[in-house]
């Protein structure tokens, strides 16, 4: 049994949109911004600049 587990992200550089499943609003990362996305939590990466 594969267990899932919570997924913290920190970005160093550039920026990036992450947009989570059932909304409609991307969350815009800068350096030094942080996430600790739930494991069930459905998202993905939109797009991301150097």
């Amino acid at each position: 049994m594969i267990k899932i587990k919570n997924e913290f992200v920190i970005l160093l550089k550039g920026r990036a949109g992450v947009l989570f499943q059932g909304q409609e609003e991307i969350i815009l990362l800068n350096p030094g911004d942080y996430m600790d996305i739930p494991a069930d939590k459905k998202h993905r990466v939109e797009w991301a600049a150097p």
